[in-house]
């Protein structure tokens, strides 16, 4: 069973990303690797672009009230 890991921290974890991706293989079914590495490409992709900080912000309580 593969364990969750918050995607902010994903995103930054190059170290991370490579144990969820071993955990995947490990397991030897093609479902979970195929879900592994796309959560990965997904989750980079978002860091990249910033669609991840904007995620964060969004999400994050108001601090002004």
């Amino acid at each position: 069973m593969r364990q969750k890991m918050r995607d902010d921290h994903l995103a930054r974890d190059i170290s991370a990303q490579l144990k969820l991706i071993s955990d995947a293989y490990a397991t030897g079914a093609a479902s979970e690797i195929d879900q592994a590495l796309v959560r990965v490409v997904e989750i980079r992709r978002m860091e990249k672009t910033g669609l991840q900080d904007l995620l964060e912000d969004c999400s994050a309580p108001d601090d002004a009230e």
